[in-house]
């Protein structure tokens, strides 16, 4: 009897690989399945907590399992966009638009990351990619503004309210342990140096997220009405848990303060005006409501020329120069400011002003 040669097998056994390829890639397969969905409790339970390092190795044994998972490359790429890591981001990224070249959610991420990566036109054509499989996506309509140059006056208010939305529950965690965020508690030691009075009526906290800043103000004064306004529904849920505000107020800032009857003792803000690139409109209803004597402190993102800038990072840089000459417009009695560190973005220091204007 003639022996069988392997060869002849192969074409056999071809359909047969195929099979069990397809099976493997689809979990069909246990125990792919269970191991699966334990690796994707340790990922979401890492992304809870705000600890995104400890999401990559189980996500990337999830790839290792099936290597076009589409949640697990885009989740990967994502940690590895927020830890600053924007290489591995972009490399993760590209292999899920490969497999996935219909999915908007990878180019929308690849335009963040090219942005950061200071690509701006690539960055350009990501988001574009992106509208054109999904024209709402409200991220990628506001951010390639900035990418192709185009100075905004202000960011969208659907943008601030979907980014903050999503951004709300690790927003501290984040902020403060990775980014290194303490603009908050240095505008407040900066007014302290300035302003050596007990006791404040009335104060507004603008645009106050999770309620930083009026932690660290009603730490340092004794305040008998703080009100606190912001656009995202969930950062003021954040803030209401904080229990230092008489009133939380879910407003745009400027239609906040243009209909505001009221006279405060202090306006403050930090990392707000980063959203806002025109400031002249806050300029005019900040004068028009504080009271004689009051100050109106924030802080801001500082270029060297010009007056204002949008950015690929979606946030607004200023000029000291262009800060000055609207609080001279405006009538403000005393200006001072001081460079200050902000925070982190990408590994890179954010350099910026602490500004206090004495009506």
């Amino acid at each position: 009897m003639k022996k069988l040669k392997f060869k002849r097998l192969l074409p056999s056994l071809g359909p047969w690989l195929n099979s069990v390829k397809c099976k493997l890639v689809n979990f069909d397969i246990k125990p792919a399945k269970p191991i699966v969905e334990e690796l994707f409790k340790q990922v979401d339970s890492s992304l809870d907590a705000g600890k995104y390092k400890q999401a990559i190795q189980p996500l990337k044994k999830i790839i290792a399992i099936n290597n076009r998972h589409n949640y697990a490359l885009y989740a990967l790429g994502y940690v590895y966009q927020i830890l600053g890591e924007l290489d591995a981001a972009y490399t993760v990224i590209k292999r899920g638009i490969k497999f996935h070249p219909n999915d908007h959610k990878f180019y929308e991420l690849l335009g963040i990351v090219q942005g950061l990566r200071g690509k701006l036109r690539s960055g350009a054509d990501a988001y574009q990619r992106a509208l054109s499989l999904q024209p709402d996506l409200v991220v990628s309509n506001y951010l390639i503004h900035g990418m192709r140059g185009i100075n905004l006056p202000i960011a969208s208010r659907e943008y601030i309210i979907e980014v903050f939305n999503d951004y709300a529950d690790y927003f501290e965690k984040n902020l403060v342990e990775e980014l290194r965020y303490c603009a908050h508690q240095k505008l407040v030691a900066y007014l302290r140096s300035f302003w050596h009075i007990e006791t404040l009526n009335l104060v507004l906290d603008l645009g106050c997220g999770t309620g930083l800043l009026g932690q660290e103000l009603s730490a340092n004064f004794k305040i008998k009405r703080l009100i606190g306004v912001d656009l995202a529904e969930r950062m003021l849920a954040e803030s209401q848990k904080k229990n230092i505000y008489s009133q939380l107020v879910q407003a745009d800032v400027i239609d906040y303060l243009r209909l505001n009857q009221e006279k405060f003792d202090l306006l403050a803000a930090t990392d707000v005006f980063v959203y806002i690139g025109d400031l002249r409109p806050v300029f005019m209803y900040a004068f028009k409501s504080i009271r004689a004597g009051g100050y109106f402190g924030f802080s801001v993102e500082s270029m060297s020329r010009g007056q204002y800038k949008l950015y690929a990072s979606g946030r607004y840089k200023h000029s000291l120069a262009y800060i000055t000459a609207l609080s001279h417009e405006f009538g403000f009695s005393e200006i001072h400011s001081q460079p200050i560190d902000l925070r982190k973005e990408s590994g890179n220091i954010v350099a910026g002003y602490l500004v206090l204007l004495q009506k």
